[in-house]
């Protein structure tokens, strides 16, 4: 019979997209322990186990969902059900992004590291359009230092072979399709130059296209450290690609759930590169690749002690204070439908709290939720005042005890800036 612990046992998450991915997670644990009773707010489906000294709890993406958003929505039950959870791992594939200065290859494993002014994963589709065209906005949060230590000491260890995440593959030798063998070569094509014909092969495209790369000296994956892009859109156009890894200063991988997560769960990005982000994209390489960055998160965990752990503060005190979390997309994805099911969750775990949801599609709309949630606290109000100041002054009042606010269609943050300036 299994082992069964309790919901507090449980320190560290690991979140991933795909069931190749949530297979190759599950491969990686010491042990697997026993379910634990379903929560019926939770709609997360969760695999129980140990890494190391480490209890993990690890879950999928719903079947055919992607995005930011429905990475964040996994997050936030996770973190719901299990108080005690530190941080969060996210680990999957993505598409690399080969340049002069980084020799990314299939089955290397990138990881979110800050540097280059941003924190690790940046949100390359979230902003708003201008007369002189999109002007990307907002910022990520950065790794725990919990998890920046272990990259630090595991960095060290593996440039003295004292290290090797890629022993952990052979946990999963025993299912044919992780195997190296199961992937053809590793081609990668010139940025301009798109696939031909339809199928998954690059067999009609032009040979005199492929760059072609000095063999390693060594035939296994490597890790590197840097940049990684996220959005809502799969990323399959490789000019597109070198353009965006330009404008950030130098991108290493492409990833479409990292940023519904880093704002709202500690959190360190893990990525098998298993395609270059082109439209030579193919489904090939998925496997070894989430083989790869499996191997690599569970060496991580190793290399962390249980004692810090358990001295970082849980993902629930971290934000505790006010916090600021934004949902971001295009229109009718669900955004609002997300938001509305953690209003809930918030409302049933904490119902000390007050829920207040405000509509901010334009100013007016904006100052007419105001004027509402002004009426429901019963606001003295004069004719000159400006009900979002007074609504804004009574939240940061003592006698307003502890809330939720939700801003929704945030079209423009200039709405929300004015406001501020205002005051």
């Amino acid at each position: 019979m299994a082992h069964r612990l309790n919901h507090d046992a449980y320190t560290v998450g690991w979140v991933c997209a795909l069931p190749i991915e949530l297979t190759a997670a599950q491969e990686m644990l010491d042990e697997e322990h026993g379910d634990l009773p379903p929560d019926g707010n939770d709609t997360n489906i969760y695999t129980l186990g140990s890494i190391g000294e480490h209890n993990v709890v690890i879950a999928c993406l719903p079947a055919g969902q992607t995005g930011t958003n429905s990475a964040a929505a996994v997050a936030l039950q996770m973190k719901s059900t299990f108080r005690a959870i530190r941080f969060a791992l996210m680990v999957g594939i993505g598409g690399g992004v080969p340049s002069p200065g980084t020799d990314v290859r299939l089955g290397d494993v990138v990881v979110g590291q800050p540097g280059n002014g941003h924190g690790g994963v940046i949100q390359y589709d979230f902003g708003k359009s201008t007369p002189s065209g999109f002007e990307r906005t907002g910022f990520l949060n950065t790794p725990p230092p919990i998890l920046l230590s272990a990259l630090t000491k595991l960095q060290a260890r593996y440039g003295r072979a004292k290290s090797d995440p890629w022993l952990h593959i052979l946990k999963l030798s025993k299912l044919p399709q992780f195997s190296r063998d199961q992937v053809g070569d590793d081609v990668l094509f010139d940025g301009g130059y798109n696939h031909v014909g339809g199928g998954n092969n690059c067999m009609l495209c032009d040979d005199t296209r492929k760059l072609h790369r000095k063999k390693r000296a060594v035939n296994r994956p490597e890790p590197h450290y840097g940049t990684i892009a996220s959005g809502n859109q799969v990323m399959r156009d490789g000019a597109i690609r070198d353009q965006i890894s330009s404008e950030f200063g130098g991108v290493m991988c492409f990833e479409m759930e990292a940023a519904g997560l880093m704002n709202s769960f500690p959190c360190l990005v893990i990525r098998g590169i298993c395609d270059y982000a082109d439209s030579h994209k193919n489904k090939e390489w998925q496997p070894y690749a989430a083989g790869t960055a499996a191997a690599y998160a569970k060496e991580l965990l190793l290399v962390i002690p249980a004692v810090d752990v358990m001295k970082t503060q849980t993902v629930d005190e971290a934000t505790r204070d006010c916090q600021t979390v934004a949902i971001s997309g295009l229109g009718g994805i669900g955004k609002t439908q997300v938001a509305l099911q953690f209003a809930y969750s918030v409302k049933e775990d904490y119902p000390e709290f007050s829920i207040f949801w405000v509509q901010a599609m334009s100013m007016e709309a904006f100052e007419r939720s105001c004027m509402e949630v002004a009426t429901v606290l019963e606001m003295r109000q004069k004719s000159d005042d400006d009900v979002k100041r007074l609504v804004r002054r009574w939240l940061c009042g003592k006698k307003a005890g502890k809330w939720l606010l939700i801003v929704d269609n945030v079209d423009s943050l200039d709405i929300l800036r004015g406001s501020e300036q205002r005051e």
